[in-house]
């Protein structure tokens, strides 16, 4: 219990940082909140004189005492009007900074994660954490924040008035206050639960819906709709049911402060009439007496509902705390690679970017190779071996990979090709044996993946410029883009696509073919000067033509060391490989 109350304590303060650490708002909202509320309770005050001023009026004749404070309450709601203005705008702005902040770190804390840990959450999880977790963050932390600090100022605000306008009243209205005040420990463990319960079915049924739109072909073409809409409909009622079941509780709980509040606002009125009756109050003072009574029960009141809201939303919080607090961040002193700093392109007078000169393009493999740096590595796996579950995938491999040198790997699907290929991208970091970088094993290498090019079947393109997801939002190399587009045979689409290499390539590539997508991809390997460049079934939706020109290129490039898997290879490129490997159930056969 008491480690479960400092980890609470950790993730309060976490989440109050980001209202206060570097938010020039906060003190300024928190101030104008004071002001509004202390507006707010002297309303019960000019009440009490308002409904005296009336009643001397009538008794008296003279009315100048009542002009004079109905002029005032005109000013005052003014004034009041104003400053609840500005308390929303401060307010709003400081949740903005606060929201902006946090979606910031837990993006980064998220891109800092290495392939495994990444790889040990779906994608509807982190997709629930930047999204639906953060409006929950928004909803029951932030702005929940406020209300309860107005809540809690509210209520001792009014207390203090309600003292010295009536003391007796206001030590019986305190003593009723305070049951109302207990009930949400009656229900912070069952909130805490479903919250929890309701995040996680949630995080399930975004997988369910990111599957059914990432696999909308495939459903298309085995007509599996209904299957596919079944499953959905499966999570989908899972999840709205979890948030029903967290809507119950917070009824309940609301129900039973309520009900409590009334009861409380009821008896603290039955003790004003009786005082009333003997004499000992006005009538201006029961009015007073009953506005500054229900400022101090139905805060308490709204306190119950926002404390569960806040304890509702702690599995959320803490989720998020984790995320934060992890170190994943790689970094390789050999992954700096030299990058000229070229003057950006200018636009010509259609407003379009500037093509290309053809003689700026012109270079060949070997100028490539020349301008890359003289770092490399020899890779040795040494016994190697690596199952998936319960099936071997790779049996004691022993393999070397010169510096420099091309290698295809061939053999039949489940041999362990694509296998060798994630090993080296550090997707799977669970194998027996040594796999060696120079004389470092890759477990302790780092980030190795970040110095290799990985070219597969299924390439991604953001849905932003042909330039920009080859330079990857870097400042851009001319020489070198035009190098690669030139070899990468980007030339062709680039020429009959409206807009050239600033035609954006839609959701994931949308835009472009199979073939079009692998050829920007290859494009971007070459661009980026990668010292190891891994194609699996990369040129396998390219025409035989274009397919045997990419070969032939990364075979002519000098100290990059490439790893082809595929089954079959172009006849006029094979004699270029330095060593083709078959694989055979995992191991080396030729």
């Amino acid at each position: 219990m008491i480690a479960s109350e400092k980890h609470l304590k950790r993730e309060v303060l976490i989440m109050k940082s980001y209202l206060t650490k570097n938010n020039i708002c906060f003190v300024p909202a928190l101030i104008m909140q004071t002001l509004q509320t202390l507006l707010v309770i002297f309303v019960a005050v000019l009440l009490s004189l308002l409904i005296d001023a009336v009643s001397g009026s009538i008794q008296s004749g003279d009315t100048s005492p009542l002009k004079t404070i109905l002029i005032a309450c005109i000013l005052y709601a003014i004034l009041l009007g104003l400053s609840v203005f500005l308390t929303g705008r401060l307010k709003g702005r400081c949740i903005m900074n606060a929201m902006t902040a946090l979606k910031r770190d837990v993006m980064h804390a998220v891109l800092q994660k290495d392939m495994v840990s990444y790889h040990q959450d779906s994608k509807g999880t982190y997709i629930a954490i930047l999204n639906h977790n953060m409006s929950l963050v928004e909803e029951n932390a932030f702005k929940n924040f406020f209300s309860i600090y107005e809540s809690i100022l509210s209520m001792t605000l009014a207390a203090v008035v309600l003292i010295v306008t009536n003391p007796l009243v206001a030590l019986f209205s305190l003593v009723c206050t305070f049951v109302p005040t207990m009930i949400p420990k009656m229900f912070s463990k069952k909130l805490a639960e479903t919250q929890k319960t309701a995040a996680e079915k949630a995080a399930d049924y975004q997988t369910e819906v990111n599957e059914l739109l990432d696999g909308y072909e495939l459903i298309k073409n085995y007509s599996i709709e209904k299957e596919l809409e079944s499953r959905c409909l499966e999570r989908l009622t899972q999840a709205e049911h979890s948030k029903y079941r967290q809507g119950c509780e917070m009824a309940k709980l609301q129900g039973i402060a309520n009900t409590a509040s009334i009861l409380t606002q009821f008896l603290i009125m039955l003790f004003a009439g009786f005082l009333a009756a003997k004499g000992y109050i006005t009538l201006g003072s029961i009015v007073a007496v009953t506005q500054l009574s229900g400022q101090v029960i139905s805060p308490a009141s709204q306190l119950t509902s926002m404390f569960g809201l806040f304890t509702s939303v702690r599995p959320v919080l803490m989720q998020i705390t984790e995320l934060l607090q992890e170190h994943g961040t790689c970094i390789t002193p050999a992954l700096s690679v030299p990058t000229k700093h070229a003057s950006p392109i200018l636009p010509d007078r259609t407003g379009h970017a500037a093509s290309i000169s053809p003689d700026r393009a012109k270079g060949n493999a070997a100028d490539l190779a020349a301008s890359l740096s003289d770092s490399g590595h020899d890779i040795v796996f040494q016994d190697v071996s690596f199952s998936y579950g319960q099936h071997n995938v790779l049996s004691h491999l022993n393999l070397t990979l010169e510096k420099g040198k091309k290698y295809a790997l061939t053999g039949d699907s489940g041999s362990g090709k694509s296998t060798i290929l994630k090993l080296l991208m550090q997707y799977y970091p669970s194998y027996d044996g040594q796999i060696f970088i120079d004389r470092t094993e890759l477990k302790e290498y780092g980030c190795f993946f970040k110095e290799c090019a990985y070219v597969g079947q299924n390439v991604f393109l953001f849905n932003d410029t042909i330039e920009k997801n080859i330079c990857l939002f870097r400042e851009k190399d001319p020489e070198r883009l035009a190098f690669a587009v030139r070899e990468a045979g980007l030339e062709e689409v680039i020429s009959r696509t409206d807009g050239g290499l600033q035609a954006l390539a839609g959701e994931n590539g949308a835009n472009f073919s199979g073939g079009e997508r692998q050829r920007i991809a290859i494009a971007r390997a070459l661009y980026h000067q990668k010292k190891i460049l891994l194609f699996d079934e990369a040129t396998s939706a390219l025409d035989s033509g274009m397919a045997e020109k990419i070969e032939m290129l990364i075979l002519t490039l000098r100290d990059v060391t490439c790893l082809f898997v595929s089954h079959k290879l172009s006849d006029s490129c094979v004699n270029g490989y330095d060593r083709i490997i078959r694989l055979e159930a995992g191991n080396v056969s030729g």
